[in-house]
């Protein structure tokens, strides 16, 4: 989760659960929370974290196509992702960018880029045989669960 993450600042308001990534090597910079409109100046404790750029290099972490704006994908979810920042819609595994789910997901269904392998397998299997992790699995990703979405509609 990135709020772990050393390069993750949360917005200081409190009441806004959105925030930033400082990814400059400076070790103060001011800046306007895309949310809420808060600007506020934060100050960098450490040099930036590796760990951060290990998981970039390895795939773990993406960044949107269209803003930049870093994300991780939980495993068991389609590749078609909304970005937290921007509100475009992305697929992580080709990078492509539209401005509707369903635009993409027809897309990435024509092309066979829905999912990773074995991801829709898990997520039907959690589904059937553990319903309550299953819902914690889209509750965590922003997805209100729906017990009569039919797969291949949205």
């Amino acid at each position: 989760m990135l709020s772990r993450n050393s390069n993750w600042f949360p917005c200081p308001t409190g009441k806004c659960k959105y925030g930033f990534v400082f990814k400059t090597t400076e070790s103060e910079k001011t800046a306007v929370c895309d949310a809420c409109d808060v600007k506020h100046t934060i100050k960098r404790k450490e040099e930036r974290d590796e760990g951060f750029n290990e998981m970039l290099k390895e795939g773990k972490i993406r960044l949107c196509p269209a803003c930049k704006f870093p994300h991780m994908k939980d495993y068991g979810l389609c590749n078609v992702l909304q970005c937290g920042k921007c509100n475009m819609w992305w697929n992580w595994r080709t990078l492509e960018f539209a401005k509707t789910s369903k635009e993409l997901k027809d897309k990435a269904r024509a092309e066979r880029t829905l999912w990773e392998p074995g991801e829709l397998e898990y997520q039907m299997k959690l589904e059937k045989e553990n319903p309550e992790a299953f819902k914690e699995l889209l509750k965590r990703n922003g997805i209100e669960y729906n017990p009569n979405y039919a797969r291949g509609q949205g």
